[in-house]
């Protein structure tokens, strides 16, 4: 897990099959690696950036589109982890809830919770 997130560090933002090849995983190791990449998201430690498609080198698209990843502080900004230092967990779960309330008034709380704490 860490290769992965080390590898998208020191390139910023990179699409998927390139964190694969500079990390070092084969065909084989799907299953870790698509294991290890989900992890890193859900500890919000990586995020996607774009999904774009591929462009060859006539300058036509082509294939599959291609999921780019990058780090959150890349994509959301430092600041944003400096304000959310400033809150308590409370007052955290307490704007979640009011968001997911927002956003599907049918929600149960017993599932809000289970989705903010796991």
């Amino acid at each position: 897990m860490k290769i992965l997130n080390d590898v998208v560090v020191e390139n910023d933002c990179l699409p998927l099959h390139e964190i694969k090849r500079l990390a070092g995983f084969k065909r084989d190791d799907k299953s870790k690696f698509d294991s290890a990449l989900n992890d890193l998201q859900m500890r919000m430690y990586l995020t996607i950036h774009s999904i774009k498609q591929q462009i060859s080198s006539k300058g036509t698209e082509y294939g599959w589109s291609v999921t780019n990843f990058c780090t959150t502080e890349h994509f959301w900004g430092e600041a944003v982890f400096e304000q959310a230092a400033k809150i308590s967990t409370d007052e955290a779960e307490e704007k979640i809830t009011e968001r997911v309330i927002h956003l599907n008034p049918s929600a149960q709380e017993k599932k809000i919770i289970k989705f903010i704490r796991g």
